[in-house]
């Protein structure tokens, strides 16, 4: 009975990632890329999103987009002396910087800053209140230094006899 629960358990797993597999290949890489921030970093906006799969393949659009055209800029001219092999290295570095700064400002976005309203701003503290507890905290430390001071941290020989 344990191997058939097993079983069922694993074939479930697999279901579930085939399925999901299956779903990230009709989507872009970029766009699952952005879903899963949205959803991970971005709830709220997440569930904001009237019709997700378009937004998304709109998104990874738009950020193609921007990646060919900032590649395009970061390329350069071609010199007259460069080799097949060090054109493809200056296309392809292009093209990896490109879609590295397109990725972090367009497909994961730092997640806004949470916004607050008056309601739940922090109050601005009342000064003479932390003042006074900051005095009380320092007279009590005063307190335990001074009978601190008035007993040597080490046995003496009235303490070590008694």
């Amino acid at each position: 009975m344990a191997f058939d629960q097993e079983n069922q358990t694993s074939t479930r797993f697999i279901h579930d990632a085939w399925v999901g597999v299956k779903w990230l290949r009709t989507m872009g890489r970029l766009a699952g890329m952005a879903e899963v921030h949205y959803q991970q970093w971005m709830p709220r906006a997440y569930r904001r999103i009237k019709n997700k799969p378009q937004f998304f393949e709109d998104l990874e659009n738009e950020a193609q987009e921007q990646i060919e055209a900032l590649a395009e800029s970061l390329r350069g001219e071609n010199p007259a002396t460069e080799t097949f092999e060090q054109k493809m290295g200056r296309y392809a570095t292009a093209r990896r910087d490109a879609e590295y700064q397109v990725i972090r400002e367009v497909i994961v976005p730092p997640p806004p800053e949470p916004e607050t309203t008056a309601d739940e701003a922090m109050p601005e503290p009342e000064w003479a209140v932390v003042y006074e507890a900051l005095a009380e905290a320092n007279a009590a430390l005063d307190r335990v230094w001074e009978s601190a001071a008035e007993r040597p941290p080490w046995p003496t020989s009235d303490q070590a006899s008694g």
